[in-house]
Order: C-alpha cells, then structure tokens, then sequence
C-alpha cells in the first residue's frame, strides 16, 4: 500500500487540533472557576466555543481556514486586555500565557510571515504582555519575568515561521521534481512508442520495399512471402494482439519463413521446453533482422543457422552465417543498433556481433531466463 506523504500543510493542521484541543479543555476547566470575574468567565467560555467551532470546521474542510487566525487574535487581545482575566490565586498569568501561545502556534505554523499572521500574532503578544504588567503592577508579589516572557513567544514565532516556510519551500521543490518526473515519464514514453513504430517499419515495410527496389536479390514468390509476412506482423501491431506464445514456435515459424524467401537456414533448439518468458517477442524480433542481413548482405545462398538453447539462468540465440561478413568495427546501421542491440538491451540482456570480412557473420542474443526490462539512455 503506498504511504501519504505528510505535506506542510498537514503539520499545520495537526498543529492547529492540537491548539484547539488544548484551548477547549483549558476554556471548560477555568470557565467554571470561581477565581474568575464574569467577564474573564465569559471569555473563556467564548474560547471553548470558538474551539468546538474550529474543530468540527478542520474535520469537514481538512484544513485550517485562515479566518480563524483572525478570530483567535480578537479574542487573545480581548482575553488579555480584561483585569479579570488575570485574578486569580494561583498562577494568573497561565491561562492568557497558554492562550497567546497556541495562537501563535497555530497562526505562525498556518500562515508563516503572512501579514494576517505577524499581525495576529503581534497582537496577541503584546495584549499578553501589557496584561502581565498591568499584573506586576497590582500584585508585586507575582515576580515573572517581564522581558524574558515577552522575547520567549516572539522566539516561538520566529522559530516555527521559519520551519513552516522551510517545509513549504521542500514541498514546493518536491512538487517541482515530481511535475519534471511526470514530464520526464511523457518524454520517455514517447521516445519509446516511436523507437518502437521506427523499428517496426524498419523491420517489416522499409525491409520488403528495399527488396522490391532491387536493393537486394528475390525472385517474385519470395517477395510476395515476404509481404504477405509483413502486412501479418503490422496488423498484429495494429491489432496490438501478439505471435506464437513460446519461442521455439516462434523461431521456427521464423526461419520457416526464410526458408521460402530463399533463404538457407536450419534450426536447432534445447532446453526450451515452451520457454515463454517475456523476451520471446525481443529475441523474435532480433533474430528476425539477423536474418534479414543475412539474406540481404550475406553476397549470395550463404547457409545460416539459428541455435536456441536455455539454461537455469539464461536464454541465447545465436544466428550464424558463413557468408561474406562485414567489418564490425565500422558504425553500425539502424538495424543492428535499434533492431538488435538496443532491443535485446532494453529487455534486459546482451547482443555481441562478430563479424570478419569473408568469414561470416555470428549474431549472439542472451536474455535472462527471467527477463527484467531496463531503460537504455
């Protein structure tokens, strides 16, 4: 199953719940003290409401709307700015503390340094910190610490606006990456159906029409084989249904068809047993432009033998002739490069062309037994 990646936004909300979470439990616990003044009571009743709201609203939209950051700080600076808020016995200044601290979370972690969010949190902040000395004022014998409580949520701020503009910017990088990938994937997926159509017209169309140009020797009968082998392959293209499931059919019929163009081909195969692995229609296909250059520059009925054998690991075809050979050094045509090496590559396994002016040419195709596809640059 494919894991959810957490984005920014994410963090944020859960961010955001928890805060909420926290406000409704603290707003029901202190709502209900005697130690209260009405309006403080009333206040926090407000913050146990507004975070019921806020919860039911991040559970149907899956998001924390920016609304709420308003809300929050009104409500801060209201809480705050109210003497009764701050008469308690124990602790006064815990819950305006609490309060201006999880709308700071909630605003910087939402919002970053949007002005909506340096406002907000600006305000809560300095509503806390005016209460706080309003309290020093009154009741010396609460010692807090003025400055360091005032530096410590604006360090808060500042620290989690710049993990939350960190995160955003990864994410955007990540959505970068992944939108080069997706078009990287189009490109090559594209690349890759017309590689496949160049070698199927090769293969088939451009062959024949070259044998009918007189580029290389066929009588009448053999060209209209030929054809007729071509015009059966496209459409199976076409029709996108495919040939002999195992290879040793599909060789055979292979060089049954070479054998009625003129060609002089044999076929010998061990260890297939129905072999059907997914480089029968690579190795097919190969062996197939083997024997095209053979008939075609092989410079006369040169004997060719197509060898089919299997082991535990691997699967080779070896296409041999003794025709007139050509020197493998010099740059090789489409048909070698695209039709055979990068096909036999690209299904995951090996082609080696050997070949000597005057001593035949030795065509060797190997794929794993169990052939796994790989991407060629």
């Amino acid at each position: 199953m494919k894991r959810r990646t957490i984005s920014a936004d994410d963090l944020a909300l859960i961010g955001a719940v928890i805060s909420r979470a926290a406000n409704l439990t603290t707003g029901l616990v202190e709502a209900g003290s005697r130690q209260r003044g009405p309006l403080a009571r009333t206040y926090l009743w407000l913050w146990a409401a507004l975070s019921v709201a806020g919860l039911v609203d991040m559970a149907r939209a899956r998001r924390f709307r920016r609304g709420w950051i308003a809300a929050d700080a009104a409500l801060c600076v209201a809480t705050n700015l109210t003497r009764s808020t701050w008469d308690s016995d124990v602790a006064p200044e815990a819950v305006p503390y609490h309060q201006m601290y999880s709308h700071i979370v909630t605003a910087t972690a939402t919002d970053g340094f949007s002005p909506l969010a340096l406002t907000s949190a600006a305000a809560a902040c300095a509503s806390w910190c005016v209460g706080l000395a309003r309290l020093r004022r009154r009741r010396p014998e609460h010692e807090v610490p003025l400055v360091a409580a005032s530096i410590e949520p604006v360090l808060l701020a500042a620290a989690i606006g710049v993990v939350s503009r960190h995160l955003r910017s990864m994410e955007a990088e990540l959505d970068a990456l992944r939108e080069k990938a997706r078009h990287d994937a189009v490109v090559a997926a594209t690349e890759s159906e017309r590689d496949r159509q160049h070698r199927l017209l090769h293969d088939t169309a451009l062959q024949t029409l070259e044998a009918v140009a007189g580029d290389w020797h066929a009588d009448e009968t053999s060209l209209r084989v030929l054809a007729a082998v071509d015009a059966a392959q496209l459409r199976r293209a076409l029709e996108d249904s495919t040939g002999p499931a195992d290879l040793e059919t599909a060789l055979a019929e292979l060089v049954d068809t070479f054998r009625s163009v003129g060609l002089d081909a044999s076929f010998e195969a061990s260890g297939l047993a129905g072999w059907a692995g997914p480089g029968v229609e690579e190795l097919t296909a190969a062996a197939r432009e083997a024997l095209v250059n053979a008939l075609k520059h092989a410079g006369g009925p040169a004997a060719t033998r197509v060898v089919a054998a299997a082991t535990s690991d691997t699967v080779t075809v070896t296409i041999s002739d003794d025709g007139v050979g050509f020197d493998s050094t010099t740059a090789p045509g489409f048909g070698i490069e695209h039709s055979i090496r990068r096909r036999i590559t690209e299904a995951g396994g090996d082609a080696e062309i050997e070949s000597t002016p005057g001593r035949g040419t030795v065509v060797r195709l190997q794929v794993p037994r169990r052939s796994q596809a790989r991407q060629v640059p």
